[in-house]
């Protein structure tokens, strides 16, 4: 179904939740108040009523595609060059719209679309290198034993109460105004929490910014898609936006979920990865709740870890063992080899620290 809204409206609802906070602030606009039916960045898919998004990524720029778009239909331009910059005259009754960062912009502008629904969702970012989407199916199987109504939203596939769908083939975290969709969906539908993997990409796109997390999962961080951060230090900054997230003012829209005003923000780190020093030293000193897991020895100094593992052609068993729990707990799994014993202990401590 096309929703439909004014764009006074939406930079209304953007402007009230992140009054007096560090967020990005909504542009000043003072042009025509056109009605908005969603949002795109191939200008061959503009339909009158959309927003062209002239997005700049590596290799590629969508200003050239301005005019296209607006031979096409669209009611709004979202640009990061003016009209003459971008060497496009605008016509009377669209709306022209001009941001720092117009990937950042549509991620705002989809929340204000859909309400800020993250803010009625306890969020659980899941990121890492290997291990995301297992990590996130087991974190979303635990919560849903222990009788919560919990969504996932995956690389691919999205998971609505008991129905599931999966998702355009893809190994990213899809584009905000998806991810704002689903987390509506999702509200509307009556869950509370919702487990959400999120890629290193859709960090550095500003896929899931305007998503306001709760806890921040990292399963491990190794030198990977260098060929888009370019380096390994921008892929771990990239990471990080994550758990920065966590630091980020509360957005001042209503929550009817009490879960969500209640929980701390919480980090969960992996001990045993490289990642562990730089992301804890980040995080030191501030409002962060931080918990770690691993297989080490020296269990005492970790929220969640694996005692008597034992590898099995077709099982892995070992002993859980969480702070705060006397006896360790039994696990069999049908899961095997090391990395997912850290795959299990990422998921256990996120979900002692979700009580």
């Amino acid at each position: 179904m096309i929703t439909r809204h004014s764009l006074s409206s939406l930079l209304s609802t953007w402007r009230a939740a992140v009054a007096g906070t560090h967020h990005p602030q909504p542009p000043a606009y003072d042009g025509p108040d056109v009605v908005l039916t969603g949002f795109t960045e191939k200008s061959g898919e503009v339909e009158p009523g959309m927003a062209f998004v002239a997005r700049v990524r590596t290799g590629s720029d969508g200003h050239p595609y301005i005019g296209d778009a607006l031979a096409r239909g669209a009611s709004v331009i979202l640009a990061q060059q003016p009209p003459e910059v971008a060497g496009v005259a605008v016509p009377p009754g669209v709306a022209y719209l001009a941001v720092p960062d117009t990937a950042e912009a549509q991620a705002w502008l989809a929340a204000a679309t859909e309400g800020f629904p993250s803010r009625d969702l306890v969020v659980i970012g899941i990121t890492g290198t290997d291990g995301k989407t297992t990590t996130a199916n087991i974190l979303h199987a635990i919560l849903r034993a222990a009788g919560l109504r919990a969504g996932l939203l995956s690389t691919i596939r999205a998971i609505i109460g008991d129905e599931e769908e999966p998702l355009a083939v893809h190994v990213t975290t899809p584009e905000a105004p998806v991810v704002q969709r689903y987390l509506r969906r999702m509200v509307d539908a009556g869950l509370t929490h919702v487990v959400l993997e999120t890629t290193s990409h859709a960090l550095a796109q500003s896929r899931v910014a305007a998503v306001a997390f709760d806890v921040a999962v990292v399963t491990n961080i190794t030198h990977e898609h260098l060929d888009y951060h370019g380096s390994y230090e921008a892929y771990f900054a990239a990471k990080r936006r994550l758990f920065a997230a966590l630091l980020d003012d509360p957005l001042h829209a209503p929550s009817s979920n009490p879960q969500k005003v209640a929980i701390p923000r919480t980090a969960v780190l992996n001990r045993d990865d490289a990642s562990y020093a730089p992301l804890a030293a980040f995080l030191a000193g501030r409002p962060v709740d931080v918990r770690a897991y691993g297989q080490r020895p020296g269990g005492t100094a970790l929220d969640a870890w694996a005692a008597a593992v034992a590898y099995e052609p077709g099982a892995t068993r070992l002993a859980l063992g969480l702070r705060g729990q006397v006896e360790p707990l039994p696990v069999s799994s049908a899961l095997v080899g090391a990395f997912n014993v850290d795959n299990m202990l990422a998921a256990a401590a996120a979900a002692a620290a979700l009580g």
